[in-house]
């Protein structure tokens, strides 16, 4: 009896367990099949993502809204996903719900970047997979953006290095899709965000012969390395093009609305001067297919070709062009032959020389007589090296040489940018640096141009207290900059290594940021733009999900 008792009591105790084991053996079966199933949901929601992505890479934003109805037919295909159904937030099969959530706006940008502005466009992507007796979605929300680069204080595309000799202090972001090194000779100060793509390094480059001994370098706020390189839509290890590129004559076979083309400058100038061997050419730019010819009669009143003189650093002399920008602000006020066709003031200004350099011969673009620009800010971009003379871009002819304030937008682009002060004189320029003396001269502009890398020839690439190049005796002499340094690829024209011996004598830095680049319509004209796809959220989804309306406040967390 007790033997059949104890059977009795195993028996009922086995069922049990063989009970629990079944359904246990179900959920997971029932767990795996759901994981499976969002698995393929959020494949159909990446298969619109990419192309998605390609389109605003190439073509901007404008291609992706045009396009929303071609992004909802597209759905994996899968041989072992016959017995899947992709569905709509409708419930058409065979169909992606993708949808504008928001128009563009100019506003500060989400993720590691956040306190940066940007065009933004909200996006929302969602599909529904139904496979046997379950229906599971996923919601991807994405912004895509496009951040100006003169939004930061200094943007390095190559490895930027930071080793002033006297005390610095940066406002404003920091950039490097490379690393950053610092070694200062003293202190170094950053007041806002810093990021790399590479390492933040507090020593000198490998490749620095010099010997440094680290001061002391603060961090005001968040420094972070790693993140995601912020690069223009046109490079390419692939098809060899480099950031460069926007500075270059566009190929007669390629598109201005390629990828390539829409960022060039010649593409964006609304007036084109070209410097040849026997002529000088000025003509309207491409908005009107260059049909527009300024003759010589009028540009002849901010242009002057024929000069000369000594680049130190260089070892060569400087065949330059100067173009007078305060001739060039008056005769753009009072033309009939370029402002009837524009509609407007002239922004942005192409320039450039045919001539082949020499071992002896740099040919290169001068601006002189800047202190005013045109009433809607200017815009000089030139694939040659480019030489500022004197004070640029003051409030007016009657400010201050030091006033660095409320000037009009404005930026230069160029193979390299060297500062020559208001005392400057050709004739003395290949005399010993001691007779080179330099006055206080303020420049507020954002300036974007190559740079000689320390990895160059084993020398110190200066780094950017030197990325404004500079040819004078500065000892006890102000120099006042206000805007925006951008370093995008190794110059390809003025390549000689940074020396100071006979070439320059440092000047007293008084550099800022020039914060109105934080506003949209204080950018200057042309500001090559970074475009981004932010993810913002992903969600899982439920079949009660497909009758709920999409709300357009998803970036609020």
């Amino acid at each position: 009896m007790a033997v059949l008792i104890f059977s009795s009591i195993s028996l009922l105790l086995l069922s049990g367990a063989l009970s629990w084991t079944s359904t246990n053996s179900r959920l997971t079966n029932r767990h795996i099949e759901y994981l499976k199933n969002l698995a393929i949901a959020e494949a159909a929601t990446e298969k619109v993502l990419s192309h998605l992505h390609r389109d605003f890479m190439t073509q901007g934003e404008p291609l992706v809204a045009s396009r929303i109805e071609s992004y909802r037919t597209l759905v994996p295909e899968h041989s072992e996903w016959s017995t899947v159904q992709f569905m709509d937030k409708s419930g058409e099969t065979g169909k992606t719900h993708v949808r504008k959530l928001s128009s563009s706006r100019f506003e500060v940008i989400d993720s590691i970047y956040r306190g940066l502005k940007g065009m933004t466009s909200d996006y929302r992507i969602e599909s529904y997979v139904q496979n046997g007796s379950q229906t599971i979605g996923i919601r991807q929300d994405i912004q895509l953006t496009t951040i100006p680069v003169f939004q930061f204080a200094v943007f390095y595309s190559l490895d930027l290095e930071i080793h002033p000799e006297n005390p610095m202090s940066i406002d404003g972001r920091i950039h490097s899709n490379g690393n950053i090194f610092c070694a200062p000779g003293n202190y170094l100060t950053f007041n806002d965000h810093v990021t790399a793509s590479g390492n933040l390094l507090l020593k000198g480059h490998p490749k620095d012969p010099r010997i440094r001994n680290p001061g002391l370098v603060s961090f005001e706020k968040e420094q972070d390395g790693g993140v995601a390189s912020l690069t223009l839509p046109i490079h390419s290890e692939q098809l060899k093009t480099s950031p460069r590129e926007i500075l270059e004559i566009p190929p007669p076979t390629e598109s201005p609305n390629s990828a390539i083309g829409r960022h060039r400058y010649y593409n964006k100038a609304d007036i084109i001067i070209k410097i040849g061997k026997q002529n000088l050419t000025v003509t309207s730019g491409r908005f009107n297919n260059f049909s527009t010819t300024i003759p010589q009669s009028q540009w002849k009143s901010f242009l002057q070709s024929g000069l000369q003189f000594r680049d130190k650093r260089q070892k060569q002399f400087v065949l330059c062009t100067d173009l007078d920008v305060g001739g060039l602000d008056k005769w753009n006020s009072t033309n009939t032959i370029l402002r009837d066709v524009l509609d407007r003031d002239l922004s942005t200004l192409f320039i450039y020389d045919t001539r082949p350099n020499s071992a002896d011969a740099l040919h290169a673009v001068r601006l002189k007589n800047g202190r005013t620009l045109p009433a809607s800010g200017l815009t000089v971009a030139t694939p040659n090296p480019l030489y500022i003379w004197g004070d640029y871009n003051l409030k007016s002819e009657s400010d201050q040489e030091s006033d660095a304030t409320n000037g009009k937008p404005a930026s230069i682009a160029a193979d390299a940018v060297t500062i020559l002060s208001s005392a400057w004189l050709d004739e003395r320029s290949a005399l010993k640096v001691s007779v080179r003396r330099a006055k206080d001269t303020t420049i507020q502009a954002a300036l974007l141009s190559g740079i000689v890398p320390t990895t160059h020839f084993g020398s110190y690439g200066g780094g950017l207290e030197n990325f404004p190049r500079l040819l004078e005796n500065w000892q006890d002499k102000v120099f006042t900059y206000r805007g925006s340094m951008v370093a995008l690829f190794p110059s390809v024209h003025a390549l000689s290594v940074w020396k100071r011996k006979d070439i320059f004598r440092p000047p007293v830095r008084r550099w800022s940021f020039n914060s109105d680049y934080l506003e949209a319509d204080k950018l200057p004209p042309s500001t090559p733009m970074i475009p981004r796809l932010i993810r913002n959220r992903w969600t899982t989804l439920s079949k009660e999900d497909m009758d709920r309306e999409d709300s357009p406040d998803f970036t609020k967390n």
